[in-house]
């Protein structure tokens, strides 16, 4: 429940909707979770890329979930793939930030996506970093959110109105979709050419005994970056 996608997405959006929430904390291993479903009768799965990864073993129900939402991190192509292959519950994307709530959705069969945004919500990409990137912008109709700023024991709020930059690139189709291509600075120059960081990333889940990574640019060596990869692999990993 220290996530906002947890308070806002699940607990807020469970009582709005007059539903009930379930939050059996941690972890769940899939028999565990399955068990939960069953016996809870739950509708709506919210979960992490990393957690569907493991699910995507199996999850032994006797009633399925009508809907499985997954946020927080970009859905990867093979987690979407052995999810389907497995599973085959409809499994979509969300996107939302901590300051300004829960944004999109996206509706199934919206591969490679996050959706539209909800209603009250105006997403647009403008502007450019210094990568050439396009960076998204967010309103929202109605009360802005506000954020707080905690210094020297005093708390000063900014309410957010207007259009507000998220740090995230990616850009919005004619049908009003949403594309996340990663955060600002996300695409880094390397020997004269841009590097997606992510695509990087998916290049590396791809080699046989790497459960997950994480790559960044590290500009310490000198002028040109290098990129460092942080991975998590099986015992039998041979790099």
């Amino acid at each position: 429940m220290h996530h906002s996608y947890a308070v806002s997405a699940g607990l807020c959006g469970a009582l709005t909707a007059g539903a009930s929430f379930v939050a059996p904390g941690g972890m769940l291993p899939p028999k565990t979770l399955a068990r939960h479903i069953d016996r809870h009768r739950v509708s709506v799965l919210l979960s992490v890329p990393m957690l569907y990864r493991w699910y995507a073993a199996g999850l032994p129900v006797t009633r399925e979930p009508r809907l499985c939402v997954s946020a927080g991190a970009p859905l990867e192509d093979d987690i979407r793939k052995a999810w389907e292959q497995a599973v085959g519950w409809p499994l979509v994307e969300h996107y939302g930030t901590s300051e300004m709530g829960q944004l999109t959705l996206a509706a199934p069969g919206d591969a490679g996506n996050v959706g539209r945004p909800l209603r009250g919500v105006h997403i647009r990409a403008a502007g450019e970093t210094a990568a050439g990137e396009r960076e998204l912008e967010v309103s929202v109709d109605g009360p802005p959110p506000v954020q707080l700023e905690i210094a020297d024991g005093a708390v000063t709020a900014y309410p957010l109105t207007g259009w507000c930059a998220t740090g995230d690139v990616g850009e919005v189709d004619a049908g009003g979709r949403v594309y996340l291509h990663g955060r600002r600075g996300g695409i880094v120059h390397v020997g004269g050419k841009k590097v997606a960081l992510r695509e990087v990333e998916a290049a590396l889940r791809s080699l046989p005994g790497v459960r997950d990574c994480a790559v960044i640019a590290d500009a310490s060596a000198g002028v040109l970056p290098k990129l460092c990869a942080f991975v998590e692999a099986d015992p039998d990993f041979s790099g």
